[in-house]
Protein backbone atom coordinates (compact mmCIF):
# COMPACT_ATOMS: atom_id res chain seq x y z
CA UNK A 1 0.00 0.00 0.00
CA UNK A 2 1.78 3.44 -1.02
CA UNK A 3 0.56 6.53 0.72
CA UNK A 4 -1.71 7.98 -1.90
CA UNK A 5 -3.92 4.85 -1.66
CA UNK A 6 -6.34 2.91 0.96
CA UNK A 7 -6.64 -0.71 0.59
CA UNK A 8 -9.24 -2.85 1.89
CA UNK A 9 -10.26 -6.78 1.94
CA UNK A 10 -12.90 -8.15 0.61
CA UNK A 11 -14.98 -10.87 -0.58
CA UNK A 12 -16.79 -11.21 -3.93
CA UNK A 13 -20.64 -11.21 -2.75
CA UNK A 14 -22.48 -10.89 -6.44
CA UNK A 15 -21.41 -9.59 -10.07
CA UNK A 16 -23.16 -8.76 -12.87
CA UNK A 17 -21.95 -8.08 -16.28
CA UNK A 18 -19.04 -5.81 -15.84
CA UNK A 19 -19.88 -5.04 -12.11
CA UNK A 20 -18.75 -6.65 -9.02
CA UNK A 21 -19.99 -5.92 -5.23
CA UNK A 22 -17.24 -6.61 -2.72
CA UNK A 23 -18.06 -6.79 0.82
CA UNK A 24 -15.36 -5.14 3.31
CA UNK A 25 -15.31 -4.81 6.26
CA UNK A 26 -14.07 -1.64 7.81
CA UNK A 27 -12.26 -1.62 11.05
CA UNK A 28 -11.37 1.38 13.12
CA UNK A 29 -7.73 2.40 13.40
CA UNK A 30 -8.01 1.29 17.08
CA UNK A 31 -8.54 -2.21 16.22
CA UNK A 32 -5.12 -3.15 18.33
CA UNK A 33 -6.17 -1.09 21.33
CA UNK A 34 -6.12 -3.34 24.44
CA UNK A 35 -8.83 -1.43 25.90
CA UNK A 36 -10.94 -1.92 22.62
CA UNK A 37 -13.88 -3.86 24.02
CA UNK A 38 -14.26 -1.11 26.35
CA UNK A 39 -14.33 1.25 23.98
CA UNK A 40 -17.67 2.06 21.96
CA UNK A 41 -15.65 3.76 18.94
CA UNK A 42 -13.96 0.53 18.33
CA UNK A 43 -16.18 -1.08 15.88
CA UNK A 44 -16.62 -3.36 12.81
CA UNK A 45 -18.72 -2.63 10.03
CA UNK A 46 -19.34 -4.38 7.31
CA UNK A 47 -20.11 -2.19 3.95
CA UNK A 48 -20.53 -3.18 0.17
CA UNK A 49 -18.73 -1.70 -2.51
CA UNK A 50 -19.40 -1.66 -5.98
CA UNK A 51 -16.98 -1.25 -8.35
CA UNK A 52 -17.13 -1.53 -11.88
CA UNK A 53 -14.70 -4.02 -13.67
CA UNK A 54 -14.26 -4.87 -17.02
CA UNK A 55 -12.86 -8.44 -16.69
CA UNK A 56 -15.77 -9.47 -14.13
CA UNK A 57 -16.06 -13.22 -15.80
CA UNK A 58 -12.98 -13.75 -14.62
CA UNK A 59 -13.97 -13.40 -11.00
CA UNK A 60 -16.63 -15.85 -8.82
CA UNK A 61 -18.36 -14.79 -6.14
CA UNK A 62 -16.70 -16.09 -3.05
CA UNK A 63 -13.05 -14.47 -4.36
CA UNK A 64 -10.76 -12.78 -1.79
CA UNK A 65 -9.52 -9.74 -3.79
CA UNK A 66 -7.86 -6.11 -2.46
CA UNK A 67 -10.35 -3.39 -3.30
CA UNK A 68 -8.21 0.25 -3.62
CA UNK A 69 -9.30 3.23 -3.57
CA UNK A 70 -7.18 7.14 -3.51
CA UNK A 71 -6.79 9.48 -0.13
CA UNK A 72 -7.18 12.17 -1.99
CA UNK A 73 -10.92 10.59 -3.19
CA UNK A 74 -11.15 9.20 0.99
CA UNK A 75 -10.86 12.96 1.97
CA UNK A 76 -13.40 14.58 -0.76
CA UNK A 77 -16.15 11.63 0.78
CA UNK A 78 -15.74 12.45 4.15
CA UNK A 79 -15.65 16.34 3.19
CA UNK A 80 -19.30 15.87 1.63
CA UNK A 81 -20.37 13.59 4.28
CA UNK A 82 -19.21 15.17 7.61
CA UNK A 83 -17.49 18.20 7.33
CA UNK A 84 -19.91 20.27 4.57
CA UNK A 85 -22.95 19.03 6.91
CA UNK A 86 -21.41 20.87 10.02
CA UNK A 87 -20.40 23.72 8.07
CA UNK A 88 -24.44 24.26 6.82
CA UNK A 89 -25.77 23.29 10.45
CA UNK A 90 -23.44 25.75 11.84
CA UNK A 91 -23.85 28.50 9.17
CA UNK A 92 -28.13 28.28 9.20
CA UNK A 93 -27.45 28.24 12.97
CA UNK A 94 -25.60 31.26 13.22
CA UNK A 95 -28.05 33.29 10.48
CA UNK A 96 -31.01 32.66 12.45
CA UNK A 97 -29.43 33.70 15.77
CA UNK A 98 -28.51 36.82 14.15
CA UNK A 99 -31.99 36.94 13.35
CA UNK A 100 -33.10 36.62 16.57
CA UNK A 101 -34.32 33.53 16.64
CA UNK A 102 -34.53 31.72 19.56
CA UNK A 103 -32.23 29.19 20.43
CA UNK A 104 -34.65 26.08 20.09
CA UNK A 105 -35.99 27.58 16.88
CA UNK A 106 -32.50 28.12 15.86
CA UNK A 107 -31.30 24.71 16.50
CA UNK A 108 -34.23 23.49 14.72
CA UNK A 109 -34.03 25.12 11.55
CA UNK A 110 -30.23 24.30 11.68
CA UNK A 111 -31.12 20.38 11.79
CA UNK A 112 -34.10 20.95 9.24
CA UNK A 113 -31.51 22.24 6.54
CA UNK A 114 -30.08 18.88 6.73
CA UNK A 115 -32.38 16.94 4.84
CA UNK A 116 -32.49 19.16 1.64
CA UNK A 117 -28.52 18.87 1.64
CA UNK A 118 -28.77 15.23 1.71
CA UNK A 119 -31.03 15.32 -0.89
CA UNK A 120 -28.73 17.44 -3.34
CA UNK A 121 -25.84 14.62 -2.41
CA UNK A 122 -28.61 11.52 -3.22
CA UNK A 123 -29.42 13.26 -6.42
CA UNK A 124 -25.92 13.54 -7.62
CA UNK A 125 -24.86 9.97 -6.43
CA UNK A 126 -24.66 8.80 -10.18
CA UNK A 127 -21.95 12.00 -10.80
CA UNK A 128 -20.16 11.54 -7.44
CA UNK A 129 -19.98 6.96 -8.11
CA UNK A 130 -18.38 8.08 -11.28
CA UNK A 131 -15.49 10.63 -9.21
CA UNK A 132 -15.60 8.11 -6.54
CA UNK A 133 -13.75 5.37 -8.07
CA UNK A 134 -12.60 1.63 -6.43
CA UNK A 135 -10.62 -0.79 -8.18
CA UNK A 136 -9.48 -4.10 -7.70
CA UNK A 137 -5.63 -4.50 -7.02
CA UNK A 138 -4.55 -7.12 -9.67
Amino acid sequence: MTRESIEHEGIIVAKEYQKLSIEITSKSMCGGCNARELCSSADVKQKIIEIEAPSAASYTIGDKVTVVGSRRLALYAVVLAYVLPLIVVVAVLIACKQMGYSDGVAGGMSLAALPPYYLILYTLRNKLRKELIFRIKQ
